[in-house]
């Protein structure tokens, strides 16, 4: 009766290593804010705060995205 002890270590399915990747970065996490904004902002539809958490969404966005292209610039990860 021989038993299997060797472990076997798998891949992480693509969506883990996604999620990892944006974990580890604080340009990609204000992106995925930004949308939480803006989806909130469309949750709410009406009012001053639909409208100003769509403009601080699509602001969040728009700095994250140039912060990440100049960090990708900087580093020379093409």
């Amino acid at each position: 009766m021989a038993t299997d002890t060797t472990i076997s270590r798998e891949e992480p399915p693509a969506v883990t290593s996604y999620l990892g990747t944006i974990r580890r970065s604080k340009p990609l996490l204000g992106i995925v804010f930004g949308l939480v904004l803006v989806a909130v902002g469309l949750i709410l539809q009406v009012g001053v705060m639909a409208g100003m958490m769509g403009i601080y969404g699509v602001s969040a966005i728009l700095v994250s995205t140039a912060a990440y292209v100049a960090l990708r610039v900087l580093r020379r990860e093409t």
